[in-house]
C-alpha cells in the first residue's frame, strides 16, 4: 500500500507512537490490550464521516442525543494527511476475505468487536502490518495500521495536518466534501495497492 490516508482526529494526537501506545487502554474493532494500532480512512470523507459518526454514538450512549452540543465538545479538530509505504496489509474487502477469516458483513458493523479484534491478534501475529475493511459508513475503506508490526522498509508520516472549522461539522456530517471546505484535499490521491499488500 503506497499513498495517502487520512486521520480526522484533535490535534494533540499528531502522535501515531504514542495514539497506538494509547489505543491499548481502548481496544476497538482491530485492536486490543496487547495490539495498538492507529485508525485511517482511505479518503477524507470517510475519515470524518466515521470519527463524526463514533463520536455521536459515544453521546447517545452518554444521554445527549444534541448533535450542535456533541460538536462543540470536539472542537479542535485536524485532518491529518499520511503518506504510508505498507507491506502485507490484510484486505477484508471481498466475500472470499470474509469466508476465509470466518467474518461477515455484519461483523464489520457490530457494536461486539471480538471476532474483529480475534482476525487481527492473528493477522497480526503472522506478520501484517495492518488491516482494511469497509466504512461502517456504508462508503469508503477504513485502515488499522498495527504500530508495533511495522517493518524497517514502511514507513507512515503525516505529510501534512489541516484545521477544521467547527463551522464546518453540521454540513461534513451531512455529508458535504469535507475537500469543500479544505481544497488542498485535492492535492493528494488515494493510495494505490503494490505487490505487497495482502489480497
Amino acid at each position: 500500500m503506497v499513498g495517502y490516508l487520512f486521520r480526522f482526529t484533535s490535534p494533540r494526537y499528531r502522535d501515531f507512537v504514542e495514539t497506538a501506545r494509547q489505543s491499548k487502554h481502548f481496544p476497538q474493532r482491530f485492536n486490543t490490550a496487547a495490539l495498538g494500532a492507529v485508525y485511517l480512512s482511505r479518503d477524507p470523507d470517510t475519515a470524518a464521516a466515521e470519527a463524526l459518526r463514533r463520536y455521536a454514538r459515544d453521546a447517545r450512549v452518554a444521554g445527549d442525543g444534541n448533535r450542535s452540543k456533541q460538536f462543540d465538545r470536539l472542537a479542535p479538530r485536524s485532518l491529518f494527511v499520511v503518506r504510508v509505504q505498507l507491506r502485507g496489509v490484510l484486505a477484508l474487502t471481498t466475500q472470499a476475505a470474509f469466508d476465509a477469516w470466518g467474518l461477515t458483513n455484519a461483523s464489520l458493523v457490530d457494536e461486539d468487536f471480538s471476532r474483529c479484534q480475534e482476525v487481527a491478534t492473528l493477522a497480526a501475529l503472522h506478520g501484517a502490518e495492518g488491516v482494511r475493511w469497509p466504512s461502517a459508513t456504508g462508503s469508503g475503506e477504513s485502515v488499522a495500521i498495527f504500530w508495533d508490526n511495522l517493518q524497517a522498509a514502511s514507513h507512515v508520516t503525516i505529510e501534512t495536518e489541516l484545521f477544521v472549522d467547527r463551522r464546518w461539522f453540521d454540513a461534513i456530517a451531512d455529508g458535504r466534501p469535507v475537500s469543500e471546505f479544505l481544497p488542498a484535499l485535492r492535492e493528494f490521491p488515494l493510495y494505490r495497492l503494490d505487490s505487497q499488500s495482502t489480497p
